[in-house]
């Protein structure tokens, strides 16, 4: 499986926000 630059950025940017999503959950719960 080949994946273009564009949409490893789009993963690894979509990570990003996954994880400070949980950081945040975690700071309010």
């Amino acid at each position: 499986m080949i994946i273009s630059t564009k949409n490893l950025n789009s993963i690894l940017n979509n990570s990003n926000i996954i994880i400070i999503d949980t950081r945040s959950f975690k700071e309010y719960s």
